[in-house]
């Protein structure tokens, strides 16, 4: 697994790049994770994860990837090793906005996305969604989960992937005052596993509680409701060919 924490501003002096080092996510411009979330001899599913603070107030992106197997010479076969166009609607994903709660120490789900699924033959699907002028939560850490999935021998395979906190909106000032009277979280998801249900957020990044004052759950479902009539024919490719989409967020109940 990878994790990514790219910084926008660029400097010179030894002490400020010393500075840099010890700094937070929270003064990153985009912060992702990257691994395969599904591998077998014939089939790899990789996610990437992401959450950036963009040139505003933001915007979540998500990758999903079709590797095959290919044959090295001298080496010989080689799982995950080459990209794997799939017929139109067999690469999927949904992606969820998680906002996190410091005084109860846990994550809300915000705002989730419908499933989306490659329209063309492709290897790889690309779905971005943009916050607007600030985060539907207020201000504080978020993250975004992608759930990734690849259809393959009559199944989805795949599973989330988890892209790391990071602070919203981007003001510097705002972040700076901020960070200094809340920290970022601990909790990697991508270590302790992602949860199958969720407390829901509201405008205010507080929890929505139900009619009888519990806090609002709703189920993450991991693979879409639907599946491909007939498993179409997939073929290798050593070029990347991506199908990006935007899409809007959805209320998660």
């Amino acid at each position: 697994m990878m994790r990514r924490v790219f910084r926008s501003l660029v400097v010179v002096t030894t002490a400020i790049i010393g500075l840099l080092v010890t700094t937070t996510a929270a003064y990153a411009h985009y912060v992702y994770e990257k691994a395969w979330v599904y591998r077998a001899e014939y089939q790899c599913t990789q996610s990437r994860s992401e959450i950036s603070h963009g040139d505003g107030g933001g915007f979540s992106k998500g990758d999903t990837a079709s590797y095959g197997r290919t044959w090295i010479l001298k080496v010989g076969w080689v799982w995950c090793g080459i990209y794997k166009r799939q017929p139109p609607f067999e690469i999927a994903h949904q992606l969820h906005l998680i906002k996190w709660n410091a005084s109860a120490g846990v994550g809300y789900v915000c705002k989730r996305s419908a499933w989306k699924k490659n329209q063309g033959t492709t290897s790889k699907l690309t779905t971005k969604i943009y916050y607007g002028a600030a985060p539907d939560c207020g201000s504080g850490y978020y993250g975004t989960i992608t759930d990734s999935v690849v259809w393959h021998d009559g199944a989805w395979r795949g599973k989330g992937m988890w892209s790391g906190w990071h602070y919203q909106p981007s003001s510097a000032s705002l972040a700076a005052a901020q960070v200094a009277e809340e920290p970022e979280p601990a909790v990697d998801y991508n270590v302790t596993g992602i949860p199958s249900d969720w407390p829901v957020a509201g405008p205010d990044g507080a929890p929505v509680d139900g009619p009888d004052g519990e806090p609002v759950q709703v189920a993450r479902p991991g693979v879409p409701a639907t599946s491909p009539a007939v498993e179409g024919p997939d073929s290798t490719t050593t070029q990347e060919e991506t199908e990006v989409q935007l899409a809007v967020w959805e209320d998660p109940v």
